[in-house]
């Protein structure tokens, strides 16, 4: 069995398909921004926790408390920024979401549009919510694991996706300290520009008093 993932390059996945929980509001009245993102939270069926690790670091589990309770009113640029991170949509359809000139639907139609679509094994979306093998790494799985795995894996390998999923971390981690590494030496080995180089005059000495 598979789910349905959306992926936009540079930005977060977003779950298709899962169940959400109807957003109750009384007749007549528009639905706050508190209702409204735990709805968008319900619908990717992440838990206050994982909103926050995926936010990159611009918001926190209080902060996503306090946003789902009406204390924090989610207007801030950070907030919004951190809950687009977190949630996979563009940071103006959120705010267009959140202002209520969108609904939910109309959400995820628009992050749709602009997607590439993956198929991800339900095992592997397990453990990757899950966090599955966290044993090597304390560092939750992010977008770009998920989709190495899943590119290179069409079927689970013999070590289970948990470890899959731990190597491509690795993989990335090495890469990423690789690319770094060889930046810093084209850095060293860039020529110094001449053009206005800086000249010290020497000061004539004084002459000495006999």
């Amino acid at each position: 069995m598979h789910g349905v993932y959306r992926h936009v390059p540079g930005r977060s996945l977003v779950v298709q398909g899962a169940a959400c929980e109807p957003l109750h509001v009384e007749t007549g009245t528009a639905p706050e921004p508190k209702e409204l993102i735990r709805a968008l939270r319900k619908r990717l069926r992440l838990t206050q926790e994982q909103v926050a690790e995926r936010s990159g670091g611009r918001i926190g589990r209080l902060d996503v408390v306090k946003l789902e309770n009406g204390q924090n009113q989610g207007s801030s640029d950070r907030a919004r920024a951190g809950m687009a991170e977190a949630f996979g949509v563009p940071q103006a359809d959120l705010a267009a979401y959140l202002d209520g000139e969108i609904e939910l639907d109309e959400l995820f139609r628009r992050r749709d549009q602009a997607s590439e679509e993956l198929r991800i094994p339900r095992a592997l979306l397990h453990a990757f919510i899950t966090r599955g093998g966290r044993a090597r790494s304390r560092q939750p799985f992010d977008e770009a694991t998920l989709v190495r795995v899943a590119t290179v894996h069409r079927e689970e390998p013999a070590g289970g996706w948990a470890k899959a999923l731990e190597d491509a971390q690795e993989e990335l981690r090495r890469e990423k300290i690789s690319d770094a590494s060889r930046a810093a030496h084209a850095r060293k080995k860039a020529p110094i520009s001449t053009a206005n180089p800086t000249v010290t005059k020497a000061r004539p000495k004084k002459a000495a008093n006999h």
